[in-house]
């Protein structure tokens, strides 16, 4: 426990003195499967205080997180794609991904489709499920990094905010603010509300979608049932 706390302080000090390098380090090998004792939305939070410091930009921030995030699933993906339902069987304990979870991923995958890639990868104990699942079902490469990266954006954004939100206490409650983070429930709501309104949003679109086509169809319908009541009006002989 003691190396894992020291290993953690070590990454915490690459990360203050490294900062968007450490990051896309960090963030990448997560991402990629390996799971680290910073995590990274700790991570996130630790260099949004920084820019409420002054010392990062918050631009700068998302895209790195974003572009880290995309190469290590990226990198997951393929793996997943490459080794099929056998990564789960032989890597899922070192993945923290179980069987049932993997399965439960899969059946939201056929009911839902790729979008579900952007609400599964808020969602914290999702992501390395998502990046698997979408490997082994084989999704469209080019659609999994799309959504991959909405996710990514989303999510360096929202943690960034809360760390700029921190600022300065972050130095004078550091230990309360890492357990706060720490605690696998707090960062679940977190992601659970994110992937709500995300959800929520989606299907609001879809639903405008559907809604517009209709409206474009019956407009086509009326338009042919108007066309064939002037033809028939037409006397014979004209027109």
């Amino acid at each position: 426990m003691e190396f894992f706390a020291d290993l953690r302080d070590t990454l915490m000090a690459f990360l203050q003195l490294h900062q968007y390098k450490a990051i896309a380090l960090l963030i990448g090998v997560e991402e990629a499967g390996l799971p680290l004792p910073l995590p990274g939305d700790l991570a996130i939070v630790f260099m949004g205080t920084q820019v409420s410091a002054g010392k990062a930009s918050p631009i700068l921030i998302v895209l790195v997180t974003a572009g880290s995030a995309t190469a290590g699933a990226s990198a997951l993906y393929w793996i997943a794609r490459s080794l099929g339902t056998r990564i789960v069987e032989r890597y899922g304990r070192w993945l923290h991904l179980t069987a049932e979870r993997q399965e439960w991923v899969e059946r939201w995958f056929a009911r839902h489709g790729a979008a579900v890639i952007i609400v599964g990868r808020l969602i914290p104990g999702l992501r390395i499920a998502v990046a698997v699942a979408a490997g082994v079902a084989r999704v469209r490469f080019s659609r999994f990094v799309i959504y991959t990266t909405i996710s990514a954006l989303i999510w360096g954004t929202i943690y960034t905010t809360i760390g700029w939100v921190i600022g300065e206490r972050w130095e004078e409650d550091r230990e309360s603010i890492e357990a706060f983070f720490d605690n696998p429930l707090v960062v679940l709501i977190i992601g659970a509300t994110l992937g709500t309104i995300v959800t929520l949003w989606l299907l609001r679109e879809r639903g405008w979608r559907l809604g517009r086509r209709k409206v474009v169809s019956i407009k086509g319908v009326d338009s042919g049932v108007a066309a064939g009541d002037s033809t028939k009006d037409t006397p014979d002989g004209q027109g």
